[in-house]
């Protein structure tokens, strides 16, 4: 059995979002480099461990990111790797029977570090 779990953003991570956008000086995802979706995600990183934002807002934000890189980037960077396990979080944390992975994906994307 198939079942999609989506997470949007509600407007109190919506305005997290965008102050993650404003620290790297950009209004909108598409504009980020590569280096400021890594920025972002550090920050993120340290937010989650640090009781700031929740899992939700953190999967948001990752898959967010994520969707936003193209293909030679999704296909071979350990920041892209980062952001998709961030971004599967949501759906493995509701999805009964899945909980085994959620650990492995919460390691990949919070063991990414700055190169």
């Amino acid at each position: 059995m198939n079942r999609d779990v989506t997470v949007t953003f509600p407007k109190k991570t919506l305005n997290k979002y965008h102050k993650y956008l404003k620290q790297v000086k950009v209004d909108a995802v598409e504009k980020t480099s590569i280096k400021q979706k890594e920025k972002i995600l550090l920050q993120i990183q340290k937010d989650f461990l640090n009781g700031k934002i929740s899992m939700d807002d953190f999967s948001a934000v990752c898959n967010t990111l994520w969707s936003d890189l193209e293909g030679v980037e999704k296909a071979s960077s350990d920041l892209a790797n980062a952001l998709y396990a961030g971004a599967e979080l949501a759906y493995y944390q509701r999805v009964t029977g899945k909980n085994e992975m959620l650990l492995p994906f919460l390691n990949e994307a919070l063991g990414y570090k700055k190169k």
